[in-house]
C-alpha cells in the first residue's frame, strides 16, 4: 500500500487555503505527516509570497 507524497502551495489566502488543503486530504487518506509551512517569493511573477508545505498520505490503493 503506497504513501503519495504532494506538494501544497498558495499565494492568494495561502495559510486558509493550506489549512483547507490539509483537512480534506485528512478526510479522504489517511495522514501520515504534514510538513511546516515554507514561506517563498515568486520567481517569475510579481505576485505575492507563496506558502508551500508537503503531505504524505497513505492511499490504501495497490500497485495492480
Amino acid at each position: 500500500m503506497p504513501d503519495v507524497y504532494l506538494g501544497l502551495g498558495s499565494n492568494l489566502q495561502p495559510e486558509r487555503h493550506l489549512q483547507l488543503a490539509v483537512r480534506e486530504l485528512a478526510a479522504r487518506f489517511d495522514l501520515r505527516a504534514v510538513s511546516s509551512d515554507n514561506r517563498n517569493p515568486a520567481i517569475v511573477f510579481d505576485v505575492e509570497d507563496f506558502l508551500n508545505a508537503l503531505a504524505c498520505v497513505h492511499t490504501g490503493k495497490t500497485d495492480q
